[in-house]
């Protein structure tokens, strides 16, 4: 169940993020009558009210009915817009649209249930890997298209076997899901007669902690899907050039990863410490005892990686 519904979250951003790594060729096709962030966009938008809507259906009609509705939706979605490329231009940016739209009305279905498919289907000590996996496989959509389009698409007219291919592979996936994704023997129907808490949305917040670990998601939500919008324009050929003999693709991404994971050699057992230092301070407050307040407040593996983020964030902003 886990495989099946990441692989629909994985095809729900690809469609979101479809033309984003060809931006240029994509809307010089549509002769600029939209642009790739307004597409987008639509998902960001759609989402908002939608997301009510579908945990109100996954309550009420289960885990299953919901995400064949979400597959059959982004299937339809992704389907409208090849229909859009084979016809007269002048509906095709409603067609494109449309899709759009639809595959973003899916988007709920798929983001928001690995939390349920884990209560279902998994017992407690393995419930946080299975909810990973599926959330993470969301963003893993969005890395597939920024290697596979520019091998697809290099030139306006390749735009069209572009689109074609994410819908094959939409609807693939709505077919695998009609077969393979089965209901859970722990899910019982809801008696219509009870109605749907929606103070539940709201009430949430008065848990501790909780507004602070959404703000914090949601600022990182937000950087990861503005990048991936607009990856294609910051990435100006004045700024960054092609790798040339005698240096290979592969040896920048070896470099790269050899970067990475020589820094997390260096910071994890340095924030451990950090870590284990904080814990240090929360015991001797626990016991009664006074505890720095500059050590409480400011030496955290929080603070240090938010420190880290924004020293990146000023050199990438300043190129």
């Amino acid at each position: 169940m886990v495989a099946i519904l990441s692989m629909l979250s994985c095809l729900n951003q690809a469609i979101c993020y479809t033309y984003a790594p060809v931006s240029h060729f994509a809307e010089q096709g549509w002769h600029h009558t939209i642009t790739c962030t307004t597409l987008i966009t639509v998902y960001f938008v759609a989402y908002i009210p939608f997301a009510f809507i579908g945990s109100w259906i996954m309550d009420h009609r289960g885990l299953r009915f919901g995400v064949l509705l979400g597959a059959g939706l982004q299937a339809a979605g992704a389907s409208l817009r090849v229909v859009g490329d084979w016809i007269d231009p002048s509906y095709q940016l409603y067609l494109l649209f449309g899709g759009q739209m639809l595959a973003a009305v899916a988007m709920p279905f798929m983001v928001n249930s690995p939390p349920m498919l884990s209560a279902l289907w998994f017992p407690p000590s393995q419930r946080a890997i299975a909810t990973s996996v599926a959330v993470n496989c969301n963003q893993l959509g969005i890395a597939l298209v920024y290697i596979l389009c520019p091998l697809v698409v290099t030139s306006v007219t390749d735009i069209p076997n572009w689109t074609l291919l994410i819908a094959a592979l939409s609807m693939a996936a709505f077919v695998v899901t009609i077969f393979w994704f089965k209901s859970s023997t722990k899910f019982l129907n809801v008696d219509d007669d009870v109605s749907y808490d929606w103070h539940q949305w709201l009430s949430a917040f008065h848990h501790d902690g909780f507004f602070l670990t959404v703000f914090v998601f949601a600022v990182a939500e937000t950087v990861t899907n503005v990048l991936s919008s607009l990856l294609n324009h910051i990435l100006r050929a004045d700024v960054f050039t092609k790798c040339a003999h005698p240096t290979t693709e592969a040896t920048v991404a070896a470099l790269q990863q050899l970067c990475g994971n020589f820094l997390s050699a260096v910071l994890v057992p340095v924030l451990g410490s950090i870590q284990h230092a904080a814990d240090e301070v929360h015991a001797q407050q626990a016991a009664g005892h006074e505890a720095s307040y500059w050590m409480e407040t400011f030496i955290t593996p929080e603070v240090v990686l938010s420190v880290l983020v924004l020293i990146v964030a000023s050199f990438f902003c300043g190129l």
